[in-house]
This record gives C-alpha cells, sequence and structure tokens, in this order.
C-alpha cells in the first residue's frame, strides 16, 4: 500500500443507502501549529488502511464551511479566521472508493496576537562551543524524537555561497563544518523553546573549531577567518529565511587564548574590539556570551594547572565586564560541574546545561534561576580568632575559600595584611601579601596576617571587606610569656614560612607536648618521615620529625592530580584517578635494613579496593584497609599479603616488616592484628606515596602517614597510636 497527498476538492461522499466504500480510517487527521496573526497551522492527513495507493485530498474548513482556495497542507492564520474554529477535512481515496474525515480543530481567538518571529540561533566559538565532548556521545531522546519541530541549520555546498538551510538532524549536521555529530548549546536552547509552548521556526548558523583564538583566528581585521566566515554565513542565512528575524548569538571561547600570557592580557581590548565588529557587521541581536570554566587541566593537557588558571581569571572577568558594556549582550555561568574542571572538553550533561543557561539568558530568567553573574557580594565568611600569641610574633590567619560570588570582587583590609590563594591549585598563592586595596576571584581563597600586639594580653583587630561585605579577625597576645621545645617553635616557625596559618594557643600546647612525648619515646629516633593532620594543608604537609621536609601534594609524574585536604577527613583523593601525595621518601636508599614499616592514620576506610600507600607500579610497597574488614598490604615484598576478617575501624593502621620473612599489620591502638610469612624483596622503589597511581582511587579520608627507619615492637606501636592520636584531636574540628 502507498501513500500520496494532493491539493484539491474532496470526493463526494457515497449516495444514500449505497455501501461504504473507501479506506478505514486507523488513526484520525490533526491540525498542529499557533493560532496567532501569521502563524502556520499543518495538517497531518492520518493514518488509513485500504486496497491499493491512498491519495488525501486536503479542505481547510472555518467554522464547518471550506475556506476558498486552501487546499493545501498548510494554512496561514489570517484576519478572517479571528474568532472562528479552523479544521481539516481529508477525504482519502483507494481502488474501493473515497471516505472523509475531519480533524478536531484549532480556536483561532477573536483578538489575534502577532506570531513570533522566526529566530536566527548563531552559534560561534572554539571547541566548546561545537560541543567537541559529545562528538561520539548518543544524544538525549528529546533530541531525535522530533519535538524539536521546524528547526533548520545552514550546510555548506561547495562554499558558503551556495550553502542551503536542511532540517536539524542531532545525528548527522548538528555540527556540519566538523564531524557533523556534536551538538552545541543549540539542541537544548530549542528544546527549552519547545517545552516553553515556543514553536516558531528556528534557523541556526554555526562557526566553531578546535583551539581558534580570539587574538588571532577571530580577529574581524582577518579575511577569510572566522569572524569573516560568521560574517558570510549570517548573510547567506538571511536571504534563506523568512524576513524579521529575531536573532541570538552564543558564544563560547577564550580557552586557547589562555595559553598565552599576551594574548590572555590582550583579551579584554580584544573581546572589546570583536563586539564592535559584530555590531557593525554581523547582528545587533542579543549575545550570551558562555563564560569558560576555571582551567585546571592536569598534565599532559593544554593548559598548565597554576598558569592557566592565572590567565583564564582575567578571561573570565573580561567575559563578563564586557558584555555588561555592550549593553545588549549578557553573560552565564559554565562552572555548575566542578568535576568537569580537570578536562578540556566536558560531556553531554555539561553540554545540555549550557545550553538551558543560554536560553533562560534569552528569555529573561537567567537570574532567577541560576543566580546573578555580576554579583560581587560574596556568601558570609568568618575567620577564627587568635589567642596566646606570643608579643610581637607574626599571626596567619586560616585560609578561608570566599563563596557566593558571580564574578571578580575588590578586597580592601584595614590593619594587616591579606593574599588569596587558588583552591583549585593547591591553595598556590595568587596575589601576595599586601596592604593595599585588591581584587579576588570564584574558586580563591582569602588569608589574612597581622603583627601581634608588643603588649601581653592584648588584642589587635583586622578589618577586611569582600564586595563590600566586611569582616574582622582578632588577635590576642598571651597573658604571660610562655617557652616551647625547639621542636615545636622550628615547626610551626616553619609552617608560617611555608605560607600556613599561624599555630598558637591550644594547639601550639598540643604540639609541645606531643614532641615532650616523642623525645622520650623509644620509637621516635625510628621515625624518617611524620604527616599528621594539622592546622591546615601546609602544616600537615611539613614533616614533624626534622620541620623541614615537604610532602609533595601530586607533585610526582606519577600522579595526575593532587589530593584534597579538609579538616574533617584529611586527605581525599580527587575526582579521577592517579591522586597521592609523595612522602619524600626513597625506600632504596633510606630503608637500610630488613626490619622497617609503614603506618597510614585512617579519618575513614575506604569502600574500594583501591591503595592507600603506593610505590609508583615497582610493587614492593602496597597498603589498604577497607571498611569490608579486609586487608592487603606489601612491604618490600613482590607478593601480596591478604588478610581477612579484621575489624574495620578508624585510626592507625601500620604494616611492620619484622624480618627478612614476617609482616605484622598493627591496628589503630598499635596491637598486632595479624603476621604472615612473606620473604622480603628490594627495596628498590624509589619513592613512596599517599595515595595511588592505579586506575581506581581510595574513597578513604587520610590523616596522614608514617615511614619508620626501624620496626617498631608491639608496645612502640601502641605508644606511638596514642600519641599521634592524642595530636590529631587537638586538632579536629
Amino acid at each position: 500500500m502507498r501513500l500520496s497527498v494532493s491539493a484539491g476538492p474532496a470526493a463526494p461522499a457515497p449516495p444514500a443507502g449505497a455501501a461504504a466504500t473507501g479506506p478505514d480510517l486507523i488513526a484520525p487527521p490533526t491540525v498542529s501549529g499557533s493560532a496567532a496573526q501569521g502563524a502556520e497551522l499543518l495538517a497531518d492527513p492520518g493514518t488509513w488502511s485500504g486496497s491499493g495507493q491512498i491519495g488525501f485530498a486536503l479542505r481547510w474548513m472555518r467554522d464547518g464551511r471550506p475556506i476558498p482556495g486552501a487546499t493545501g497542507p498548510r494554512h496561514v492564520v489570517g484576519p478572517a479566521d479571528a474568532g472562528t474554529h479552523v479544521a481539516c477535512l481529508v477525504t482519502a481515496t483507494d481502488d474501493t472508493g473515497a471516505r472523509s474525515a475531519v480533524s478536531a480543530g484549532v480556536t483561532i481567538p477573536a483578538a489575534l496576537a502577532p506570531a513570533a518571529p522566526a529566530l536566527l540561533l548563531m552559534v560561534a566559538g572554539q571547541s566548546n562551543a561545537r560541543t567537541a565532548g559529545v562528538s561520539a556521545a548518543t544524544p538525549p531522546d528529546a533530541y531525535t524524537d522530533g519535538t524539536l519541530g521546524d528547526t533548520w541549520i545552514l550546510v555548506q555546498g561547495t562554499g558558503i555561497a551556495d550553502a542551503a538551510f536542511a532540517p536539524y538532524d542531532v545525528t548527522a549536521n548538528a555540527d556540519p563544518d566538523n564531524s557533523g555529530t556534536a551538538w552545541g548549546s543549540e539542541a537544548a536552547f530549542v528544546h527549552r523553546m519547545r517545552e516553553a509552548g515556543d514553536d516558531r521556526p528556528v534557523y541556526i548558523v554555526k562557526e566553531a573549531t578546535n583551539g581558534h583564538s580570539l587574538d588571532f583566528h577571530w580577529d574581524p581585521a582577518r579575511t577569510g577567518a572566522d569572524f569573516a566566515r560568521l560574517e558570510d554565513k549570517v548573510a547567506r542565512a538571511r536571504t534563506l529565511a523568512p524576513g524579521g528575524l529575531a536573532e541570538v548569538l552564543l558564544w563560547c571561547q577564550g580557552e586557547q587564548d589562555a595559553n598565552d600570557e599576551a594574548t590572555a592580557a590582550a583579551y579584554a581590548a580584544n573581546l572589546t574590539a570583536w563586539f564592535a565588529a559584530l555590531r557593525a557587521r554581523v547582528t545587533t541581536g542579543l549575545v550570551v556570551v558562555e563564560r569558560i570554566r576555571p582551567l585546571g587541566y592536569a598534565p599532559g593537557n593544554v593548559v598548565d594547572d597554576s598558569a592557566g588558571y592565572l590567565r583564564a581569571a582575567g578571561i573570565r572577568e573580561a567575559q563578563v565586564a564586557v558584555p555588561l558594556a555592550d549593553g545588549t549582550a549578557t553573560s552565564v555561568d559554565l562552572d555548575f560541574l566542578p568535576a568537569t574542571f580537570p578536562f578540556i572538553h566536558p560531556g553531554a550533561a555539561w553540554t545540555e546545561g549550557k545550553g538551558a543557561r543560554g536560553h533562560a539568558a534569552w528569555t529573561g530568567t537567567y537570574d532567577a534561576t541560576y543566580g546573578a553573574i555580576t554579583d560581587t557580594a560574596p556568601a558570609p565568611y568568618t575567620f577564627a580568632d587568635q589567642t596566646d600569641v606570643p608579643v610581637g610574633a607574626v599571626a596567619v590567619s586560616d585560609a578561608v575559600e570566599i563563596t557566593g560570588l558571580g564574578r571578580r570582587a575588590p578586597v580592601e583590609i584595614t590593619g594587616g595584611e591579606w593574599r588569596s590563594l587558588n583552591a583549585l591549585d593547591g591553595d598556590s598563592v595568587v596575589t601576595d601579601w599586601t596592604a593595599g586595596p585588591g581584587h579576588i576571584d570564584t574558586f580563591r581563597k582569602l588569608q589574612l596576617r597581622a603583627t601581634a600586639s608588643a603588649t601581653a594580653d592584648t588584642a589587635i583587630t583586622v578589618a577586611v571587606s569582600v564586595g563590600g561585605v566586611g569582616e574582622s579577625w582578632s588577635v590576642r597576645t598571651a597573658a604571660t610569656a610562655q617557652s616551647y621545645r625547639a621542636e615545636t617553635e622550628a615547626f610551626t616557625a616553619a609552617a608560617v614560612a611555608q605560607g600556613g596559618q599561624s599555630i598558637v594557643g591550644a594547639q601550639k600546647d598540643a604540639l609541645d607536648a606531643f614532641y615532650d612525648s616523642a623525645a622520650a619515646a623509644s620509637w621516635w629516633p625510628k621515625v624518617a618521615r611524620l604527616y599528621c593532620r594539622l592546622a591546615d594543608e601546609t602544616s600537615s604537609l611539613l614533616n614533624l620529625v626534622d620541620q623541614t621536609r615537604m610532602a609533595d601534594n601530586g607533585g610526582s609524574s606519577a600522579f595526575n592530580t593532587p589530593m584534597t585536604w579538609s579538616a574533617a577527613t584529611g586527605w581525599t583523593a580527587a575526582d579521577g584517578s592517579r591522586s597521592g601525595i609523595s612522602l619524600d621518601f626513597d625506600p632504596s636508599v633510606g630503608f637500610t635494613h630488613d626490619d622497617h614499616g609503614i603506618a597510614v592514620f585512617f579519618a575513614t576506610l575506604s569502600d574500594t579496593a583501591a591503595a592507600s600507600i603506593d610505590d609508583g607500579g615497582v610493587d614492593e610497597y602496597y597498603l589498604r584497609v577497607l571498611s569490608s574488614g579486609s586487608a592487603r598490604l606489601r612491604c618490600a615484598s613482590g607478593g601480596n599479603v591478604n588478610i581477612a576478617g579484621v575489624s574495620p575501624a578508624a585510626g592507625m593502621w601500620a604494616m611492620m616488616r619484622t624480618d627478612a620473612a614476617t609482616i605484622a599489620l598493627h591496628g589503630p591502638d598499635g596491637t598486632i592484628r595479624d603476621v604472615a610469612s612473606n620473604a622480603i624483596s628490594g627495596p628498590t622503589a624509589s619513592y613512596l606515596a599517599l595515595g595511588s597511581v592505579e586506575a581506581q582511587v581510595s574513597d578513604a579520608g587520610h590523616l596522614g602517614a608514617a615511614v619508620f627507619y626501624r620496626a617498631l615492637t608491639g608496645a612502640e606501636a601502641q605508644d606511638f597510636a596514642a600519641t599521634v592520636a592524642a595530636l590529631h584531636a587537638a586538632f579536629a574540628l
């Protein structure tokens, strides 16, 4: 059976009393479209079953009467339709005769509203405009089930001059100049339109190529480059699409300019010039700038972790400030999935989110839905006041992340100094100590510094303001002078010198008590490295044994990403694999005796079977303790010792090679939980790490780790565990 549709008068109904002939109606005809002035109604003849080829004749009806000349599949709503009911009479004919059916109709309001103009939707930029991250992904059903409706995309022929609009197909032509299968913000944008009942035609024009910079490729003065191509495409589109188009451009670009100091510094000026040329040569419609994410790409990707972020921060600010100055442009935030920050090309969830935000900006609902990107007033923040500070000492506050900002905010201070740290890059310094005004960007921490009073039991106050939101920090000197061990003074001074906060008051007393206990203990000379969860990330990376060595968070080439520190859980693996901290110890050199050991202090045990101690793939040193009650250890060994049925609990878990043939596992209280025969091998490994170089990472919380030149006895392990636990308790939240 073949179907055909023709325009023409309806076939006459069978004579009265004659047997019914013609096709059988399976599903009735329908009419779709908007009841607005100038809108187009579309008739679907329905589904019929009959003999041979079935043909259709259509007749549009107004209040049950034929509309003169209206015999095609489309009807444009006009003034004569106001206040009437418009439907379509479909007559189906086959070898046996004809049969007719009338569709459900559309009621046209008496006062006709004008139809919304068709939309010219331009998408431009570099790889995250096209969007490269979904080039091999399966598109959502909402983009392939036909609900995107009357949507078209400009596809080139031999060039732009003979380009033509084709029905938008997310599986075939959504990225017409590249792979053809990557869809950008336009898909979610149109989907949101249709969900809101906006069924106007949409004509899409795209110009986006991976790695193209604003400084060079998008320079409006360059002949034949990206800007000129966009200009030519839009001009061609206007000759093909209906007149009176509404226009919006989605701009996603800037990562490439962050690769270079000069192009990053010139970005604001270049974007200003780009807008001026755009307004003169391409469109006066709304421009939605999709602000790039913070750049924190892992080694091996395009942008260096710290420098890339710092350059990107200036570009991010320009992408808010320049559109504001334009007056007919706005910006949207793409930071809504922080897990994507290490990756240059995020996937489908991020792509849909940015399209939804672009649509919200176009409809004027962005601020109410997602928050204003122009907001420079942060959420409330606070610094922990310090007491019992030595007279005249330099006090350093805790580092506090400033949240709630939409964009860069001004900073002012009186009574002290401030600096900003990059929370996405191990708290590396962005703005160093200054008493002057400045600014702070999103994903930054603020830290304060001041010199304590020269008088005992006297407080000084530092006042700071971020975006007009003020806070104060108090530093009070001790009532009486207190003396501390040399190790305590050396450690606290080293922590501040490395950029950490001051350790004062009860916490400094606890640190001093630890050194008192250690000095009297037989286990202290056996400890090579000891890292504990202390005041902040800096002091937690400082070796308690010699007060000079710093563990290296993520610094080894064996790791993709640093670990993340918090006061509650210590060190946890960052998103993704291969996350760890080098313990600054070479087993092949440092372990000179068969007996030696390693301990990890757990805040929480792991649910995943991944290492908490690793030697970078040499496979001589490995330790994991799981919440399921199983443990695996290797200590100068080529084979695993697997232990089941241990009582899972947070605290210290240590593996001690007691001789060339034996390994012992010590639990949180230091007692031996199991002993296994295991022959020594090596060591040849050149370093130890807290973390894992494996594809799977531990989800444990690690308060720290210890390395022992010589194995501890059972009694020593118990005393060591109790002493370290007391120190951790003093620095707990």
